[in-house]
């Protein structure tokens, strides 16, 4: 459901291209045609006009906004000019840069989208940029890349997604995988969360990082229990989820939220969901340090309604709320990645209106941020955005937006979410 405007009585691609050619001529380009032409065309009309620009003039359109424009009008009609799909590649093609990671931006894009939104955009991610959304994920996600591609390839898709627990095994029929030197504490207990308890581990040294090499180790699993439980850290002991990180278990988490069918029906297995309230329990508050591999298949197999149904049940046989457990036993962007997963089952509308009020809250304006979320949400469900604004801040979004921002970048943006209702 889009709010967006289109006239009655729409010109043509050609003359609009055209239109858009002579609002580009002189000294200064005329902002205003600009926004009163690229605001009320859909996704199939931008596309046509992009075409027609090209063919009538040799020249590239965003390519010449870009050179016209500038701040956050450029920022915002550059990211408008894309489809929906097209938009959400983009952003987190820019968010897993190397030089610019941004985690936060990923996640909140990737965890908030359906599985078939998020299929879609994976093809144009690859069709785009030629590669696959997990690959760059996997590269681009956490510190330590060697441990990460081992993990994410032969532990996570084949042991986790999978339900094996089954070693993996060479030619010479011994278990792999080795803790050696290369990896730092964070990396080494996030792993032993994720790597299945049958594989046995050498324990070569705690204070250097982690790589995979080859060989056999027979050792018995209560003593690598105790060792693993706990490290001598400035002569204290100090328990696992002190040394837990969050940036390998965020990172397998949306590795299996791009990878995993998820059913999109709102039918319920109310038995299951008890099961999983439980399972969440036993992994997080009931637990000394938290098991993150049970958060992770839960929240990345089971669909928006049965995570809903999964909240009710664990506050009904608990006490409390699921977003407290995971506000209490997780951390940074493994908790952010749940909170936008659990948010977004519960009300999507809701979330994105959260994050519109964060952005213009207080001092200043998180201007990339209200972009982001305008422009991705106008032609999908931005009126029910606004509704539940209205609803949580009494304030229309539309006034807001007038509060926090200034000039054609204001125009563009109340432009996108039309009527003040």
């Amino acid at each position: 459901m889009s709010p967006l405007t289109v006239p009655p009585l729409l010109s043509s691609p050609i003359e609009d291209a055209r239109h858009l050619h002579r609002a580009f001529k002189g000294f200064r380009s005329d902002k205003s045609a600009v926004i009163n032409i690229l605001a009320h065309r859909d996704a199939a009309q931008r596309a046509l006009i992009q075409c027609e620009y090209r063919a009538l003039y040799a020249e590239d359109l965003p390519r010449r906004m870009s050179s016209e424009l500038s701040g956050n009008l450029e920022t915002a009609l550059l990211l408008w000019m894309h489809d929906p799909p097209g938009r959400d590649a983009m952003i987190v093609r820019q968010a897993l840069r190397k030089d610019l990671l941004n985690l936060e931006t990923a996640t909140e894009v990737i965890c908030s989208r359906t599985p078939s939104q998020i299929q879609v955009f994976k093809h144009h991610y690859y069709a785009k940029y030629g590669v696959h959304l997990e690959h760059d994920i996997e590269l681009r996600a956490s510190g330590d890349h060697k441990m990460v591609n081992f993990i994410a390839i032969h532990s996570f898709y084949k042991d986790v997604l999978d339900g094996c627990s089954k070693p993996t095994k060479q030619n010479h029929g011994h278990n792999w995988f080795f803790i050696t030197k290369d990896t730092n504490f964070t990396a080494y207990n996030t792993l032993r969360c994720f790597v299945p308890r049958k594989w046995p581990l050498i324990l070569m040294r705690f204070e250097v990082k982690i790589r995979v090499i080859g060989g056999v180790c027979e050792m018995r699993r209560g003593r690598l229990e105790e060792e693993i439980n706990g490290v001598w850290v400035r002569k204290k002991r100090l328990p696992l989820m002190t040394l837990t990180g969050a940036s390998m278990a965020e990172n397998l988490l949306l590795l299996a939220y791009v990878i995993t069918p998820r059913y999109e029906g709102h039918e319920v297995d109310r038995a299951m969901a008890e099961k999983d309230a439980t399972a969440l329990y036993k992994a997080g508050e009931r637990r000394w340090g938290t098991d993150e591999k049970t958060f992770i298949r839960v929240f990345c197999e089971r669909s928006a309604a049965h995570l809903t149904a999964v909240d009710s049940a664990y506050h009904g046989m608990y006490g409390k709320s699921l977003k407290k457990a995971i506000k209490n036993k997780t951390s940074g962007h493994f908790q952010h990645a749940l909170k936008t997963i659990l948010q977004c089952s519960e009300n999507r509308a809701k979330h994105f209106a959260k994050l519109l009020r964060k952005a213009m809250k207080g001092w200043g304006t998180n201007d990339s941020a209200l972009i982001r979320v305008i422009v991705t949400r106008t032609e999908i469900d931005m009126p029910y955005i606004k509704a539940e604004y209205r609803r949580e801040y009494r304030k229309t979004l539309n006034d807001a937006v007038n509060s926090g921002t200034s000039g054609h970048y204001r125009t563009f943006l109340l432009a996108l979410l039309g009527p003040n209702q």
